[in-house]
């Protein structure tokens, strides 16, 4: 079986499959906005099936000449019914519009807690189900880990606001805001002892870090998310109101239990994405 991925590297490396570099029956293709002709790839690779990560960035007539089932993986947040707009939903809002529905065979979203906000919006949503994960790379080690918290995302005023204490603390505190995926994501979560998860704009959301520093062994700390996980329930904590020095204490304790790592090792894989092509090509096949 033939199977291809389209995605950014920066985002979805780390949900491509797991050792996928220069295997023949698997092309993963980083996505360049300015000229989509690089799908063309994917056109003469003729897979049987492909995964398309940010589905609503490709033109119509690329998607249409590529062979096999064509599977979108929608993965921005969108607002709940209700929920005040923000300039970073608004833009969500604006991008999916241009979302090429019939392109595809199959559509997967990320975040079961917006079923509700789907369905007012009338899109034919398949299936829900958390992004996977390439377990070769994000897995728990036995190593020194030297850095106390860990956060990845750009920075907005709402992050700002929540993290700036950290600053003034004993904490060894890392921040990467853009470029950091695959295995040097990893490599940057198995050296951190906590993984924070502070949304954007405070809109709730399970976001795709929560399982990657999870799947690493560590202890996640983040804002409410709307839903609780389904595996690897143990290592994630949710906190209410402002993050405090208290909070992050509590984690850091709970990870020298050494619970979240042992966690981690009996649970993570049923995220990996092999484990998702197959339960992908059972549902298809129906």
């Amino acid at each position: 079986m033939r199977i291809g991925f389209v995605g950014p590297y920066t985002y979805f490396e780390n949900h491509f499959p797991e050792n996928w570099r220069g295997r023949d029956d698997i092309l993963c293709l980083d996505v360049d906005e300015w000229d989509y002709s690089f799908l063309t790839r994917m056109i003469n690779f003729r897979p049987d099936l492909t995964v398309f990560y940010r589905p609503e960035l490709y033109p119509k007539k690329y998607i249409k000449s590529i062979t096999g089932k064509r599977v979108a993986f929608l993965s921005e947040p969108i607002q709940l019914p209700g929920q005040f707009e923000t300039p970073e939903s608004s833009l969500r809002s604006n991008v999916y519009s241009r979302m090429s529905w019939e392109s595809y065979h199959y559509c997967l979203y990320y975040d079961a807690t917006k079923k509700s906000a789907i369905e007012k919006r009338s899109w034919p949503i398949n299936a829900y189900r958390p992004l996977p994960i390439d377990t070769s790379a994000f897995r728990p080690n036995a190593g020194r880990r030297p850095i106390d918290v860990a956060f990845i995302g750009k920075p907005t005023p709402h992050r700002v606001a929540e993290l700036d204490f950290l600053r003034s603390t004993d904490l060894k505190f890392v921040w990467v805001a853009h470029g950091l995926s695959g295995r040097a994501l990893a490599a940057l979560f198995r050296r951190s002892k906590v993984v924070l998860n502070i949304h954007a704009d405070e809109m709730p959301s399970f976001e795709p870090r929560i399982y990657l520093g999870a799947a690493c062994g560590c202890v996640v700390l983040s804002e409410t998310t709307g839903q609780r996980p389904e595996v690897m329930k143990e290592s994630i904590v949710e906190y209410t109101g402002a993050l405090d020095y208290g909070s992050i204490k509590g984690a850091l304790r709970l990870f020298s239990s050494g619970g979240s790592q042992k966690t981690s090792v009996l649970e993570s894989s049923s995220l990996g994405v092999g484990r998702f092509l197959q339960d992908l090509e059972a549902a298809i096949s129906v």
